[in-house]
């Protein structure tokens, strides 16, 4: 026997452990860690099953190296430390989630995609933070530790996307419904704004006035038309503001919904985890374009 953890994973990052790795194990069951993830967490991640029979036995069959013929073949396959997925080692990236293949890095790569937060930490509802991840997929080191920050009582954060772009970010993170709302309640606003944007344009096109000059004529003139523009541009920013604190917030409690119904209701879990969650980028592209033409069309429409 070579080394003596071959063939086994450390139970934190969930990677196989080498014999250059730098490994501690748990004084007490024998678990054997990467020191920097033992380190991170600050105990053995197995620590829930010291003293029940699901405890780590470093001498179990379970736990004793794999053959040379097995290791042979292992040699030659790569495991996806985003979402599991198995593939030839060669190859660059993994085909199901696109995560680099760490494998080609200097030998063996660990790359921790949960941001320093344990694998098996509840995010609420029973949904472990490696559950989370899978569905997650893109930005996980971003995501993943917000998630357990809230899982505290924490609810406010700030998230750009959702900010600048809250109908496209809901669209882009597969929250469809979400999106729709948002979407609405944008153009909505926006629409307020529009009798003032327009009557500045034709105004402009007839005189070289200052903007200044042409406001000031214009809400002499057409009181109603700004403060129409005012409450939908003093809405608008409320909104987005409030889609910028809260987003994260909500994003978490779609993860957990969504992967309880996955665990409970699906019957490939690896293809409802990649089809329902990662990153839709057609859908940021879709909602930011709607965001921005439908006011102009409807008002033009509805003149």
């Amino acid at each position: 026997m070579s080394f003596q953890y071959e063939g086994q994973k450390c139970p934190v990052c969930h990677a196989y452990l080498f014999e250059e790795d730098d490994i501690v194990c748990c004084p007490d069951c024998g678990a054997p860690h990467h020191r920097d993830c033992y380190g991170t967490i600050g105990h053995c991640a197995l620590e829930d099953t010291h003293g029940t029979e699901q405890q780590y036995h470093t001498h179990t069959e379970e736990h004793q190296p794999v053959d040379s013929a097995e290791q042979t073949s292992n040699d030659e396959i790569a495991r996806c430390q985003m979402c599991g997925e198995e593939y030839e080692r060669t190859a660059r990236s993994c085909p199901r989630c696109g995560a680099p293949n760490f494998a080609q890095m200097n030998g063996y790569g660990v790359f921790d995609f949960l941001g320093g937060v344990p694998a098996e930490l509840d995010l609420g509802e029973g949904v472990t933070a490696d559950e989370a991840k899978r569905f997650v997929m893109a930005n996980t080191t971003r995501y993943i530790p917000k998630f357990a920050e809230m899982k505290n009582g924490k609810k406010t954060s700030w998230n750009w996307l959702a900010f600048l772009f809250p109908c496209g970010w809901f669209c882009s993170r597969k929250m469809y419904r979400n999106g729709i709302l948002a979407g609405l309640m944008q153009v909505a606003f926006q629409l307020l704004l529009q009798p003032l944007g327009n009557l500045l344009n034709q105004t402009a096109s007839q005189d070289g006035r200052s903007a200044m000059q042409l406001m000031q004529q214009i809400v002499s003139s057409n009181f109603g038309v700004a403060a129409f523009a005012f409450v939908g541009a003093f809405l608008l920013l409320i909104f987005h503001l409030l889609m910028g604190l809260f987003g994260d917030y909500i994003y978490s409690k779609h993860v957990i919904a969504q992967v309880n119904s996955i665990k409970e209701e699906s019957e490939d879990a690896d293809e409802d985890y990649h089809r329902l969650g990662g990153v839709n980028l057609f859908g940021l592209l879709g909602g930011i374009l709607a965001v921005n033409y439908l006011p102009a069309i409807i008002f033009s429409l509805i003149r």
